[in-house]
């Protein structure tokens, strides 16, 4: 457990409007981590790739440090995306390009 938080894992989640650079933002976090260039996600000279999965990237070596890399969201449905996100009903992997936004059914 974590002493200075009182949890055993802490996530950290990126949302907001597409290409606003959250993923760009977590390949720096990484490279700081490592002290080396590392590209999770291949955000260099390629204008028309955005994030559709939400994904989760481990970023200590306890692997007890996760951040949430989102799709872009925007629209009418913003308020709901951001519930779901904070109620965990999106689970990782969830693909905003198929489908409704809606969550996964277990």
């Amino acid at each position: 457990m974590n002493r200075r938080f009182g949890v055993e894992n802490i996530n950290i989640m990126l949302f907001g409007i597409s290409d606003s650079g959250k993923s760009s933002f977590l390949n720096s976090i990484e490279t700081a981590i490592q002290n080396k260039y590392v590209e999770l996600h291949n955000t260099m000279n390629h204008k028309n790739i955005v994030t559709r999965k939400l994904q989760k990237f481990k970023i200590n070596s306890k692997q007890t440090i996760s951040i949430w890399d989102c799709f872009g969201i925007g629209g009418n449905n913003y308020d709901q995306i951001i519930q779901y996100l904070m109620d965990g009903r999106l689970k990782e992997g969830y693909d905003s390009y198929y489908g409704s936004h809606r969550p996964h059914q277990s």
